[in-house]
């Protein structure tokens, strides 16, 4: 009977890690909890440009001048920096944003 030594596969799991990172985009999910409830799904490219959250946000039905954005923990508004990309802004991971309503206040 032959065994694959521990070495060897975790030899292959790195090889198969390093073709994910080469051949397969960076992708993130990142979900909207909006106040009515739904909670929609969307898969982005990391390197896209932030400014596609607003754009679905709005496309959605929540308009800029009357929603924004937040992260989850620690809640904090999340605010598109001229083309900075969703990496840059920490969206490296599948995100759940919240979509409040502005104070209108201000």
């Amino acid at each position: 009977m032959f065994h694959l030594s521990s070495n060897f596969r975790l030899q292959r799991a790195v090889d198969w890690n390093s073709y994910l990172n080469i051949f397969i985009p960076q992708v993130v999910t990142v979900a909207l909890r909006c106040p009515s409830g739904s909670i929609p799904r969307r898969r982005f490219f990391k390197s896209y440009s932030s400014q596609v959250l607003f754009d679905w946000m709005t496309k959605i039905g929540y308009h800029t001048s009357l929603y924004s954005l937040f992260t989850s923990f620690p809640r904090r508004p999340l605010e598109v920096e001229g083309g900075w990309s969703l990496q840059d802004i920490g969206i490296t991971v599948d995100t759940v944003l919240n979509v409040e309503e502005k104070d209108p206040s201000n």
